[in-house]
């Protein structure tokens, strides 16, 4: 999924009790599109700060999947972490 915008918006919408109808982003270039990852990861990061055990309360009541994982953009597998080391101290 290389431009996923519109399917996110479109599977956050879909799991909205009340949701925004045509809710959409216009074309942004490079920078326009920077500019609003800014905004809007202060302003996420500000809500969890004010609203986060809230919101991971309501998340824990709720089977809950993310509308889309990174790693389906460009086929990453999650890595398997390393076995421990043993180290003789």
């Amino acid at each position: 999924m290389r431009f996923p915008t519109e399917d996110v918006l479109a599977c956050i919408l879909e799991r909205a009790q009340d949701p925004i109808r045509g809710l959409s982003l216009p074309e942004l270039d490079a920078e326009e599109a920077w500019v609003l990852t800014e905004f809007l990861d202060e302003v996420q990061e500000a809500i969890w700060m004010d609203h986060g055990d809230e919101i991971s309360d309501f998340l824990d009541s709720r089977e809950h999947l993310d509308c889309y994982h990174a790693s389906e953009d460009v086929g990453e597998k999650t890595a398997a972490s390393p076995a421990p080391v043993d180290i003789d101290f």
